[in-house]
């Protein structure tokens, strides 16, 4: 019916490239809301950690704080 009204010979060609452009905006979409959203984005990040099995490296942070006190060779002896 739609091919009479706008007279295109081959619709079957046109309605195959529109249902590829739909589902292509679809998955757009999709992972669009994964990745923006921080909770949904965690989880996918974690699924996929779980899945491929794969660890963090462990990392040791020096955290320099500032002392108040007295160092050891001002302290007066004895």
């Amino acid at each position: 019916m739609l091919s009479v009204i706008i007279n295109i010979k081959r619709m079957y060609l046109v309605s195959g490239y529109l249902f590829n452009i739909i589902a292509l905006h679809s998955m757009v979409n999709a992972l669009s809301i994964l990745f923006n959203i921080a909770p949904y984005r965690k989880a996918v990040t974690n699924g996929f950690k779980k899945m491929l099995r794969i660890k963090e490296r462990q990392s040791i942070t020096i955290k320099v704080t500032e002392y108040s006190g007295k160092s050891i060779t001002s302290l007066p002896r004895k």
